[in-house]
């Protein structure tokens, strides 16, 4: 409270920020937070100097209440909606500030989400030996391919390979009929 005190009896002197930081040996910023305290405050310099350290410390460093807690979407069904065809965690969103307007921005909500996540989900490394394996699917969806000289679209299979050492990837797609 000494520093503060030095602070406050030199912004009365009229001095400026950059002379009491210099004098009191701590950051410009620092001595901008105190005065913005004691201005906030609305307390005049005699009544300050009258004051115990215990009652500095009430008037001025008084804490705020602090903001009710945000409602928390229900991490286990997010997690078995997002297993639905279509659904993305942004689509979960959406939803979720409509019904909380005072929510998790999107960033937050996708950060406690992927917490969540690791919990849920351990990761378990395997090691492959180079040309050991390659893992071979065809992907969920149907692409559509529209032919540019008939305007014809033809649902087509997408096939997926992917080497298990160096998870080089492979995607075959088909050409449209010509």
């Amino acid at each position: 409270m000494k520093t503060v005190r030095e602070i406050i009896r030199l912004f009365n002197l009229n001095l400026s920020v950059r002379n009491i930081a210099s004098s009191c040996n701590i950051s410009s910023s620092t001595v901008s937070f105190y005065i913005n305290r004691f201005k906030s405050s609305s307390i005049t310099y005699d009544e300050f100097a009258s004051l115990t350290d215990e009652e500095i410390k009430n008037r001025l460093f008084l804490k705020l209440p602090k903001e009710p807690k945000k409602v928390m979407p229900d991490m286990s069904c997010l997690n078995s909606e997002l297993k639905r065809k279509g659904v993305t965690l942004y689509l979960l969103w959406e939803e979720y500030i409509r019904d909380n307007p005072d929510g998790y921005q999107y960033s937050r909500f996708a950060y406690h989400y992927n917490e969540f996540k690791k919990i849920l989900n351990p990761v378990m490394r395997f090691n492959h030996k180079m040309g050991e394996k390659v893992f071979v699917d065809f992907s969920g969806y149907r692409p559509k391919i529209k032919n540019p000289l008939t305007g014809k679209i033809t649902e087509v299979e997408l096939f997926v390979g992917v080497l298990g050492a160096s998870s080089y990837t492979f995607i075959r797609r088909p050409q449209p009929d010509a």
